[in-house]
């Protein structure tokens, strides 16, 4: 929706290659990207975060080696916190 931004970028305090972003916007101005945590980032490239309606599911793709495809599928559930 029009308040929540993910981001992918590549910068020096990042986890990994690319890593996924969180900006929301107050009183019409978008705050500051913040990373998100470990295990959502890792040392891998992350790409193409989506998140649900309802906010509180993430999918997203990761080069990660867990399986025989080059990026995989993740999916993120938020928890009470």
């Amino acid at each position: 929706d029009s308040t929540l931004k993910l981001i992918v970028q590549s910068k020096t305090n990042s986890y990994g290659q690319t890593d996924i972003y969180i900006s929301t916007k107050e009183d019409n101005n978008w705050a500051e990207a913040i990373i998100l945590p470990k295990p959502i980032n890792s040392v891998y490239r992350e790409e193409s975060p989506i998140i649900n309606k309802d906010k509180d599911v993430l999918y997203f793709y990761s080069n990660r080696p867990m399986h025989n495809s080059s990026h995989d599928l993740y999916v993120s559930f938020r928890g009470d916190t």
